[in-house]
Parts: structure tokens; C-alpha cells; sequence
């Protein structure tokens, strides 16, 4: 048998002596004083100090220096012309946010941005606002920092922003120190929030419009490098109208062929009444070969020779002319139908609107809602007593287990 097995059998026996004759136990109170221990005193005074006193002067700031928060409400959405058409009560089960649902996002972060906290600031002094109970309420004020990001973190938790994206609701719940400031910082929210959505709706505007104006430029610009070219081609060819020309050509040529024609009959008559010297044949027969001449001329113009301006043909001319006014149809065409574009650019913008609906205007309030001096009491005492708990409790786990 082990010695320490023997030992333990030892001290068994022992427990089971009987007392001695005569002996008496101690009475209960010396009982407890034989039963405390230092590690006793240890969890009294660290229960007195981490848990009774911070809580005593956590409940004691909260009743005694923290000073009266009042809330002022207020419910806006941004409404619009435009709506989307629903296909039905399954439709808007599965889409219930509305078109008009991303500007009141856009709405939603700009309150909650630092743009709109230094446009308030400018306007109502917040840091003069959040400090007016400094001296009284350090903790739940504003503290000395005056940048605008150490404003923006105080806005934030001041002014609280819900939004409801089934309906595009914003509701908002702003806290002040007195009633007058808390409406007054609501009422700048609500007037800021509808400067930005007049913004976008002129933004919208000026992007509708701007792109059927840039349509409209890019078809006028298109034209008028056509026309352009048009003028260039009637200088370097010489001729205004090609088509009247070639047919003025076509015609002259008719004419020069009956002439040819009557003179050869008029030859032919004359060889059979007179001598083959007659004056009359040679002169008769220059004029045919003038005419003959004309004649192959003005051919060789319309695409039978090398002729014209820049040694073209009347019918390269021609086809050139004709191709460049096919391409001016198709401008005019287009440039008419930006314009009508712009047109209807212009009347969907003036039909298109985003309005600020405020459903529940800036209220004032009566009485203080905040600070929650019993929630918040009770609730910082349940967490510092949990942490001493916890903390006594990892003590003894440590003591046990060496």
C-alpha cells in the first residue's frame, strides 16, 4: 500500500473517534470566524470596490448631473411623377420599394453625412447647441474637440435616422438639451433635406436634357461638314447642279444630232442636182464634221472621254453628287430627329418632379425622454456586477486547479 493511501486512512480514522469525555463544540459565531478566510475579505472588498461604489456613482451621475435630453420627431419620404407599374398584388410582394426609393436612400446617408452637419453648423451654432450643459453634463456632451468629424460622431448619436424602405419612409428622432433647439436642428434637417432633393430633381433635368443636346450638336455638326463638302465639290468641279447639267448636255446633244441630220439630208439633196465641186458640198461638209465634232465632245463629257474639271467624267461627277446628297438626306434625317428628341427630352423633364413630402412636420417637445436614468442605471449595475462575477469566479477556477 502507497503511503499516501495510508495517510488517507489514517485521517478517516481519526474523523470517526468519538470526542472525548467532556468536550464541547463552539458556539456558532466562533464557528464563522474560524470559517472566514482571507480570500473571503478579498471578494467583500473587491465587490465593494469594482461593483457598489461604480455603480453608486454611475446611478448618482445619471440622477444627479446628467442633464435632460428632449426629442423632436419628424417623418419625410421624396415623392416623384414616375412610378413603376406593378404587375400585380404578387409583383409587389416581391418588389415592394417604390421607384422613388433610391433618392431617399440618397436622402437617408446625407443625413447622417458631414456636409449637412457643417451647412446646420453654419447656420445654428451646434457646437454652441451640444455644449450648453458641458459644465453641468461633461459625459453627455459634447467634449472639447471642435473638428468636424468629432461633430459628426456627437450628430449621429444626437440625431437617429430610421428608414422604412417598404413605404421610402425616413423618420427622425433629433435630441437637444431644450425643445426649441431640438425642433429648431429638426426643422434645418427638413429644410436641407428638400434643398438636396430640388438639386436632384435639376440635376436630373439638366442630364436629360443635356444628352439630346449633345445629339443634336453631333447631327448639326454631321450636317454642316456635309454641306461643307458640298460647297467644296461644286467649286472643284465648277457646276452647281450636275443633274441639270448632264441634262442640259443630254439635250444639247439631241439637238446637235437633228442638226447632223438635216444637214445630211440637205447634202444628200444637193449631190443630186449639182456638180461634185459645188461651193455648197465643201461648206456643208465642214458643217457636218462641226457637228460631228460637238457632238463627240460633249459625249466624252458625259463618260465616253476624259473630260471637265480635274479631267472627270460628267457621269463620275454625277455619281460623286448623287452619293453626297444621299449622305445629306440621311443628316437632315437624323438632325430632325434629335431635334425632336430634345424636344421630348425637354417636356419629360418638365413632366419629371421629386418633391420633399413631410408627413410629420418638426415637433416640439414637453418633456425630457432621455437619459433613461433607471434603464441605464440598472443596466450598467447588471454589467459591472456580471464582470466582478466572472472575475471572481476565474479566480477560484485558478485556485482550485493548482
Amino acid at each position: 500500500m502507497r503511503r499516501a493511501d495510508r495517510r488517507a486512512l489514517r485521517r478517516i480514522a481519526r474523523r470517526r473517534r468519538p470526542p472525548p469525555q467532556g468536550y464541547r463544540p463552539p458556539p456558532p459565531a466562533e464557528q464563522m470566524r474560524a470559517r472566514l478566510r482571507p480570500r473571503h475579505l478579498l471578494v467583500i472588498v473587491s465587490f465593494i470596490l469594482l461593483v457598489v461604489v461604480p455603480a453608486a456613482a454611475v446611478n448618482w451621475y445619471l440622477h444627479a448631473r446628467a442633464a435632460d435630453q428632449y426629442v423632436s420627431r419628424a417623418a419625410l419620404t421624396v415623392t416623384s411623377d414616375d412610378f413603376l407599374a406593378s404587375a400585380g398584388m404578387i409583383d409587389d410582394l416581391l418588389n415592394p420599394v417604390k421607384s422613388e426609393a433610391s433618392d431617399t436612400d440618397i436622402l437617408f446617408a446625407h443625413i447622417r453625412s458631414p456636409d449637412i452637419v457643417a451647412r446646420i453648423d453654419r447656420r445654428l451654432d451646434l457646437r454652441r447647441i451640444y455644449r450648453r450643459e458641458a459644465a453641468r453634463d461633461p459625459l453627455l456632451s459634447l467634449g472639447p474637440d471642435d473638428s468636424i468629424e468629432a461633430l459628426t460622431r456627437y450628430w449621429r448619436r444626437m440625431v437617429d435616422v430610421a428608414y422604412e424602405p417598404r413605404q421610402g419612409i425616413i423618420h427622425l428622432r433629433v435630441r437637444a438639451f431644450t425643445p426649441q433647439d431640438a425642433q429648431a436642428i429638426n426643422r434645418a434637417i427638413v429644410e436641407e433635406s428638400r434643398r438636396l432633393v430640388d438639386a436632384l430633381n435639376e440635376a436630373a433635368r439638366a442630364d436629360a436634357v443635356r444628352y439630346a443636346e449633345q445629339d443634336l450638336a453631333e447631327a448639326r455638326a454631321r450636317l454642316e461638314a456635309l454641306w461643307a463638302e458640298l460647297r467644296a465639290f461644286r467649286n472643284r468641279n465648277q457646276v452647281v447642279l450636275p443633274g441639270a447639267d448632264a441634262a442640259a448636255r443630254v439635250a444639247l446633244i439631241g439637238w446637235l444630232q437633228d442638226r447632223m441630220a438635216e444637214a445630211l439630208v440637205e447634202r444628200a439633196t444637193l449631190v443630186e442636182t449639182t456638180r461634185e465641186n459645188d461651193p455648197r458640198l465643201a461648206r456643208l461638209d465642214r458643217r457636218i464634221a462641226a457637228i460631228a465634232a460637238r457632238i463627240a465632245e460633249e459625249r466624252a463629257r458625259l463618260g465616253s472621254e476624259s473630260a471637265g474639271a480635274g479631267g472627270r467624267t460628267m457621269s463620275q461627277v454625277l455619281a460623286d453628287y448623287e452619293a453626297l446628297l444621299v449622305d445629306i438626306e440621311f443628316a437632315q434625317g437624323a438632325y430632325l430627329a434629335a431635334m425632336g428628341q430634345l424636344d421630348a427630352a425637354r417636356a419629360e423633364a418638365r413632366r419629371r418632379s421629386r418633391d420633399l413630402a413631410v408627413h410629420v412636420q418638426p415637433t416640439l417637445p414637453q418633456s425630457p425622454e432621455y437619459p433613461q436614468r433607471l434603464l441605464l442605471g440598472l443596466l450598467t449595475t447588471f454589467l459591472i456586477f456580471t464582470a466582478w462575477l466572472i472575475m471572481v469566479l476565474i479566480g477560484y477556477n485558478m485556485r482550485d486547479s493548482r
